[in-house]
């Protein structure tokens, strides 16, 4: 008695094991696939200034190429603190597919996008870019003065500017003398001379008969910008 009870329910068990599994397969028969997806990006400049912008822009595709537009696509830039990928900002794709980001990072740093999926298009991340940020130039100032700005043919006159940066000095600077060309309307150089200890620069001139414009440029350096002082006439009467 005992071992045909047995038998019934061992044979019950199997019969539900069997039923369950049919179940789970028909189940799993009946679910779509994802359609595979590919994401690229490209940076609009691999190296800018600190204190610019640059753009980060990819392209969102599907295997069956169907549309892909109106996607949400994540920007997440690498957290070297935190040695991770940190989300940035999200943005839909648009009619074609692609996304672009408008980014201003400080320093040197990597991005990459990411494409969540959805229902029915698997997720898909896109390689990465590096968008190295050189330090920001120092501003520099240039004045220039005429001494004496009215002058007889014949006399001389001493174009002068001091080169700054805020309340700095610099010297040791190549500055260059232009004099304003009226017949081909451009600048023309005319002299170059070293700043002095204070930052201070002068050059003696003895210009021809009429109204003559001077002005004062320094071309900066690889941490120094450039500067060109205001223009200053100097009259020579005949």
């Amino acid at each position: 008695m005992r071992s045909t009870l047995t038998r019934i329910l061992v044979g019950a068990a199997i019969a539900a094991t069997a039923v369950g599994t049919a179940v789970g397969t028909a189940g799993a028969a009946g679910a779509t696939a994802k359609t595979h997806t590919t994401l690229s990006i490209v940076a609009g400049r691999s190296t800018i200034t600190a204190g610019q912008t640059d753009t980060v822009s990819g392209a969102l595709r599907a295997a069956d190429k169907s549309s892909t537009a109106k996607k949400t696509v994540e920007l997440k830039r690498y957290n070297v603190k935190l040695k991770k990928w940190v989300l940035e900002k999200a943005n839909l794709t648009g009619k074609n597919g692609w996304v672009r980001f408008t980014v201003k990072p400080s320093v040197t740093s990597r991005f990459e996008l990411v494409f969540p999926g959805n229902k029915t298009l698997a997720g898909s991340h896109s390689g990465v870019v590096t968008i190295h940020v050189r330090p920001a130039k120092t501003a520099t100032q240039l004045t220039i003065a005429a001494n004496p700005s009215t002058i007889k043919v014949g006399s001389t006159t001493t174009i002068s500017g001091d080169l700054t940066a805020g309340t700095t000095a610099l010297p040791k600077r190549l500055v260059y003398l232009y004099r304003w060309n009226a017949t081909t309307k451009h600048w023309d150089k005319v002299s170059v001379n070293v700043t002095g200890p204070k930052g201070g620069v002068s050059f003696v001139r003895k210009p021809p008969v009429g109204s003559v414009t001077f002005e004062l440029v320094f071309f900066g350096s690889p941490k120094l910008a450039a500067a060109h002082s205001a223009p200053v006439t100097v009259t020579v009467n005949s």
